[in-house]
């Protein structure tokens, strides 16, 4: 039996759903009092109107209450019944869960997952639960029209719901309709024949909820469309196919689904008979008793055709149905009623009768006896099998060629053929809930033999439902060697290739996979199992009862079924709170570091190191290490939206503003120096220097506005690897979780880390480049060099953590280890860079104090000032530094000292005092080196002098100039000449 339509079969060129089987008990229900019990049910249940809480608990569960619904609640037009003025319905006892709702020993707290078919004020009311941070794609299931397959449709997404957390909905392929579980008020619409559309777009799209939204309705559920020329269904399962062949071919030729696999029930159609009927005459339980001529008129007597409630009313009845006359109540109020061959309330309880069709007298070589045959939508021998093993009988129902019925008619006939007890001839399926109804009753369904099925057999069937359904004799009848029996089926389910694609998606962790696609490949329902839940079926009234109260009596079967590793819980991650805190600690020392030397250098920012390494230089510095510190401290203290952008922020323009000054400095020295080496003039604007800082600071700055509004780091959980989760006492597995910052693209961290590695590789190849110059005051190679060198060590560290590593570290521990090496890194900076220059500070103090008193140590032991004449100067005598020896060098002049002088300060009376020394001292004249008045030096080291009276000349800040005036000062002088 395959059902391979994209609507429903029609009764009467309009489409039936299940909302007719109540239309005609709607007045009856609504007056239920307590006395009276629910009515047989039909194949489908409907939402019930009511006027109080009694007629619910009574009709539906005591769980359920009266309660008023708007008339958006539900996407079909056709709930809202116009043979009724209520707008009460009885609610789903089970809408929070099945288990919550029946299982004493389920957590209370704990209720089913929210799915897209649940309307926001479902979700107000608590029913269900967000989903979790597990963020699992949502599973569509595909709900068929026969009670079977929904059932099994239910039972998944009780699985999948209520154990595994899995948002879950149902896809019937019809607009408009819906057979949720938790529906609020028991809808449930018959789903369509064809699985094969739903799958197809499932294998497309993925995630059912990613198609396009311009082919859905706005005011319908998020998968569900208006019209059917937009509407798209989806499904990921397809619980029950009968057809294997089918399914076999959309595995291997459309490639849409994954190999089909075994439902582990067997499955038989094949013609039936009420037992009653086969008491009164054995030999119509083989196709022998059957066949030929001699049996024709038998046929046709037994099986006579099933009559509608409008057929009977105004061709069978007297009165045409005025009065009640123990067939029918009442007139059908409509259509849909007219069409009816019986009502589960007892307004019309079915009648049979002999047509022109039956009549052997009229139609000797012609009249048949009546078999009910499937609709269009399935597949079925019947014709094929009665045309050529000569049996006399034919469907008389409005579908098609085939004259087949609607399931819902099928149903209502063998309901009428019991309760009238006339004899009926069926074409049906095993296992199904109808027919486990009548086991043990004189109703039972007693199969009919036909010859022994083929493979040959099978072969020659009319597998097109095209040609079975034709108007054209020949063509339905197909080949003679196909109407052997049906043989016994292995019902298959069916995955589409979709779920599995999106469940192993290389960007979902291991961890937080769906559970889904493992469910579907690991569930299985053998023939006893199915029987059983029918027998539960047959206890309660509501089909939702009973599959609800089945699966909590087999909740060990059910945890059984469940894949290894699920259900998972989510634990937070306190395995990292010591590093945590290590990071806190580090970031908080380092900052406090930072502010420690930021004081000293203002205290000493007169000092000759902190001035040749000029003041507003070491303050960028420090700006710089101050905002990494910062940065590594909001990392590890907490995680948020902001703080994620902040954090960012911090850190990158801290090293922006750390570097990029540094670098313009050592760049700048060397100019100099190279400069000087070829005795040319070169003057340093400072606003050059800043500009220049500024406009790199701006690049970076705007790189991260663009960071900032396109991918933001934002809070992320992260999960640690299935395979590690812990198990607990109640069968589930922990996932501890993390919350770190970042972006959906890693792209942007790269190149935050790349421009790091920039500055870094550009400041040690120019630390490199000054190696060798030898004015220790101003070349700072060394120690530049070190601190680079040992910025490339921790840079490496962090694209270690973000790469080679990542897969063996937790996400949070990783954020919390870069944030120590942000920290760590500043406090080894600092110690390298600042350390020589406040020890420095501490041993020239000396060193130029006794320079500048220009002493000699007495034996007593105090210091004199020891004048200095200019001719001194001029003889090459200078006093304590008259030797050659202890003169300083200078790295531009080669062998020759002659230009390489001591800088004087001339006092009023004439004598001359040591000021300093300055290296590459111009002198236009002898007569001006001899007054000890310098022109211009371009490098300077200056001293401290306590005399308020003094004048020093040359510094570095009067080389690196705000201008240009220094230029006009003095002409340049040709060192060569």
């Amino acid at each position: 039996m395959h059902r391979d339509r994209t609507t429903l079969p029609l009764r009467g060129g309009t489409r039936t759903t299940p909302w007719s089987y109540a239309r005609t008990a709607i007045s009856a229900i609504a007056a239920l009092t307590p006395v009276m019990v629910a009515p047989t049910v039909a194949a489908f249940d409907v939402p019930l109107p009511c006027k109080n809480t009694l007629v619910c608990q009574t009709a539906v569960h005591p769980l359920s209450v009266c309660k008023t619904i708007d008339e958006h609640t539900f996407s079909n037009p056709e709930f809202i019944f116009d043979s009724i003025e209520s707008t009460k319905y009885c609610t789903n006892p089970f809408a929070f869960g099945c288990f919550h709702a029946l299982d004493p020993e389920w957590d209370a707290q704990k209720r089913r997952v929210c799915n897209s078919e649940d309307t926001a004020e479902t979700i107000a009311t608590g029913a269900c639960q967000v989903p979790t941070d597990l963020q699992y794609m949502e599973t569509r299931i595909f709900a068929y029209n026969w009670e079977s397959a929904n059932l099994e449709t239910w039972l998944l997404q009780i699985i999948l719901s209520e154990f595994l957390d899995v948002p879950t909905s149902v896809e019937t392929g019809v607009p408009g309709t819906q057979m949720n579980f938790y529906h609020p008020f028991r809808a449930m619409d018959g789903g369509s024949t064809s699985d094969f559309p739903s799958l197809a777009n499932a294998a497309e799209y993925g995630d059912c909820l990613s198609i396009p939204k311009p082919q859905r309705s706005p005011d319908a559920a998020p998968h569900n469309n208006t019209g059917d020329e937009t509407y798209q269904p989806c499904a990921h399962i397809a619980p029950e196919i009968w057809s294997a062949e089918t399914a076999r071919k959309m595995a291997n030729d459309d490639g849409i689904i994954e190999a089909p696999q075994g439902l582990g029930v067997l499955g038989e159609e094949g013609w039936y008979i009420p037992k009653y009927t086969a008491v009164k005459d054995l030999t119509l339980l083989s196709f022998l008793g059957l066949q030929g001529p001699e049996n024709q008129q038998k046929l046709a007597n037994t099986f006579l055709r099933p009559t509608t409630w409008s057929d009977y009313c105004f061709q069978v009845s007297p009165n045409n149905c005025s009065e009640p006359d123990g067939v029918a109540i009442r007139a059908p109020n409509d259509e849909t009623e007219a069409g009816r061959y019986f009502t589960y309330n007892g307004d019309f309880t079915g009648h049979f009768r002999a047509t022109e069709e039956n009549n052997c007298d009229l139609f000797p070589e012609n009249c048949t006896g009546h078999i009910a045959d499937y609709p269009c939508g399935w597949s079925s021998s019947v014709t094929q099998q009665a045309h050529h093993l000569g049996i006399a009988v034919a469907s008389s129902g409005p579908e098609g060629g085939a004259r087949g019925y609607h399931y819902d008619s099928l149903l209502e006939i063998w309901h009428a053929a019991n309760w009238t007890k006339s004899d009926v001839m069926l074409y049906w399926w095993s296992p199904d809930s109808l027919m486990d109804k009548f086991e043990g009753t004189d109703a039972a369904f007693m199969r009919i033999s036909l010859p022994k099925p083929t493979q040959k057999c099978v072969e020659k069937r009319n597998s097109n439902n095209d040609d079975r359904c034709s108007f054209k004799d020949e063509v339905r009848w197909g080949d003679p060697e196909g109407s052997c029996d049906d043989p016994p089926t292995a019902i298959q389910k069916v995955v589409s290739k979709g779920l599995w694609t999106a469940t192993h998606d290389p960007s979902i962790p291991e961890a937080i996979r769906s559970p889904s696609y493992h469910l579907a490949q690991l569930f299985t329902l053998d023939t006893l199992q199915l029987f059983e839940i029918f027998e539960y079926r047959k206890q309660l009234s509501d089909p939702r009862h009973a599959i609800c109260a089945w699966a909590i009596d087999n909740k060990k079967w059910i945890e059984g079924l469940l894949p290894p590793g699920y259900p998972r819980q989510i634990q937070e991650d306190n395995s990292t709170i010591g590093l945590r805190t290590a990071a806190i600690v580090m970031g908080s020392f380092a900052t406090f570091l930072v502010i420690g030397i930021a004081v000293a250098i203002f205290k000493r920012r007169n000092t000759k190191v902190i001035k040749s390494a000029q003041v507003e230089f070491l303050g960028l510095l420090l700006v710089g290490l101050l905002l990494i510190a910062t940065g590594a401290i909001v990392a590890a203290v907490t995680v948020s939206a902001r703080s994620c952008v902040a954090t960012t922020w911090l850190l990158m323009v801290g090293y922006t503003i750390e570097l990029v000054p540094l670098l313009v400095k050592i760049s700048a020295i060397n100019v100099l120096v190279h400069a000087a080496k070829g005795y040319k003039r070169v003057i340093l604007q400072r606003k050059h220097l800043f500009t220049t800082d500024a406009v790199i600071t701006l690049c970076v700055v705007i790189y991260l506005a663009l960071w900032t509004a396109l991918d933001p780091p934002v809070p992320t959980t992260g999960f640690v690897a299935g395979t590690t989760a812990q198990s607990t006492e109640e069968r589930s597995f922990i996932l501890e979780t993390s919350i770190f910052c970042s972006s959906e693209r890693s792209f942007w961290k790269y190149v935050a880390i790349a421009w790091n590695g920039v500055l870094l590789i550009s400041g040690s190849v120019l630390a490199f480049q000054s190696r060798k110059i030898e004015l220790k005051d101003f070349n700072e190679s060394h120690v530049v060099g070190l601190m680079l060198y040992s910025q490339c060590f921790f840079l490496i560290a962090r694209i270690l953590i973000n790469t080679a590593l990542r897969e063996h570290i937790r996400d949070s521990a990783l954020s919390y280890a870069e944030s120590i090496i942000f920290s760590v890194d500043v406090i080894i900076t600092s110690l390298i860079y600042f350390s020589p220059k406040f020890k420095n500070v501490s041993n020239k103090r000396k060193s130029s104090i006794l320079e500048l008193m220009g002493t000699s140590i007495q034996e007593s032991g105090h210091l004199r000032e020891e004048p200095i004449s200019a001719s001194t100067v001029s003889e090459g005598n200078a006093g304590p530094f008259n030797s050659d020896a202890a003169a300083p060098k200078c790295p531009y002049c080669g062998d020759s000292q002659t230009d390489t002088v001591r800088a004087l300060y001339i006092n009023q009376d004439g004598a001359t005092t040591v000021k300093g020394i300055a290296s590459r001292m111009q002198y236009p004249s002898s007569e001006d080196a001899s007054r000890g008045t310098p022109l211009r030096s371009s490098i300077v080291s200056n001293l401290e002098v306590d005399d308020e009276k003094e004048r020093f000349y040359g510094s570095l800040s009067e080389t690196i100039e705000e201008g240009d005036h220094s230029s006009e000062q003095q002409p340049a002088v040709n060192h060569k000449e």
